[in-house]
């Protein structure tokens, strides 16, 4: 049955579908001859505006001379987009190929992207360094297979740079700053890229300060990906599997969390300063400060990376340039 309104299951199983014609050397002619189907057919498909079958997707890769046994994957995918759940897991963690190579391609086509991290920095923020000990933390991984978890995040955020990259919002909670990995070196260098990324027009960051209590928890970590012509998807991860959300009830959460997070509506996530000042800080920064929210009363703060306890407030006040510098040079 045709449909205008593509599922995100469905378009991803369609440029799927369409790389192996492209691989094949075919065109969407010679697939409608192997399979019967009329050429508009053919282009429905591979916009994820018709809903097909495993059967039909397997007459579909005979026709590109591609063994169904040899894309296990693919056909799952199929049946997640035909059971018409609103959702579907991707197995095997962000990490691995099947699942980075989903999410960059939702990722890619989405006019915006809002994600929220509590504990960390997020993945298309982070340095190779940072990545490669969060990585490594645990002892499943060989360093064989971290170097290569390293290299495919290295690639997704190849994204960002892009002729013309779509909007992506950050909101980070400031215990994800705080958080100490490893040295103050691999802290130094990553809270420095955080300070360039932000200057870039398309990047927005906003930090969620502890200050807000519970008003700055959203859950655990998520991705909302806007669309144009389609609806928005989530998109949740953790060690095993990835979790992709379509159903308008499960999307709602997020978006909820976007408002409460929007500085228009509230004062919980603050904006970061200009890209100038940014690059200033990060330049003339020469030593750990505690930084706070306007208006805020001090506190009592343990600064990253120091073990030294001094007044001053605890919360940051966004990602203003000087202030996220001096941490990024203790």
């Amino acid at each position: 049955m045709g449909r205008g309104h593509a599922s995100a299951c469905y378009r991803e199983l369609g440029a799927e579908l369409r790389k192996r014609r492209d691989d094949a050397g075919l065109t969407g002619d010679d697939i409608g001859r192997v399979t019967g189907w009329h050429r508009s057919k053919v282009s429905r498909v591979e916009l994820g505006q018709a809903e097909i079958s495993v059967v039909d997707a397997i007459h579909y890769l005979a026709a590109c001379k591609v063994f169904a046994t040899h894309e296990s994957r693919l056909l799952d995918l199929c049946r997640d987009a035909e059971r018409k759940l609103g959702y579907w897991l991707s197995p095997h963690g962000e990490w691995l190929e099947n699942t980075l190579n989903s999410l960059i391609y939702h990722e890619s086509m989405a006019d915006t992207s809002l994600s929220y991290e509590p504990m960390v920095v997020p993945g298309l923020l982070q340095t190779r360094n940072y990545a490669r000990l969060l990585f490594g933390r645990g002892k499943d991984m060989s360093g064989e297979d971290i170097e290569a978890a390293v290299a495919l995040r290295e690639g997704r955020q190849e994204i960002l740079h892009r002729p013309s990259p779509g909007q992506f919002t950050f909101f980070v909670h400031e215990q994800a700053l705080r958080l100490q990995v490893r040295s103050n070196a691999i802290m130094h260098e990553q809270l420095l890229k955080l300070v360039l990324m932000a200057a870039l027009p398309h990047v927005t960051l906003r930090v969620l300060p502890a200050a807000a209590g519970e008003q700055a928890l959203f859950g655990g970590a998520f991705r909302l990906l806007g669309y144009r012509d389609h609806s928005p998807l989530v998109y949740i991860s953790n060690v095993s599997t990835g979790l992709f959300l379509e159903e308008g009830a499960f999307v709602r959460a997020g978006g909820g969390a976007r408002r409460r997070g929007d500085p228009a509506r509230g004062r919980h996530a603050h904006r970061p300063g200009d890209p100038g000042h940014l690059q200033r800080g990060a330049r003339d920064g020469r030593r750990a400060a505690d930084v706070g929210v306007a208006g805020e009363p001090p506190a009592v703060g343990v600064l990253p990376g120091t073990g030294r306890r001094r007044r001053g407030p605890v919360a940051l006040r966004g990602v203003r340039g000087a202030e996220l510098g001096r941490r990024a040079h203790a």
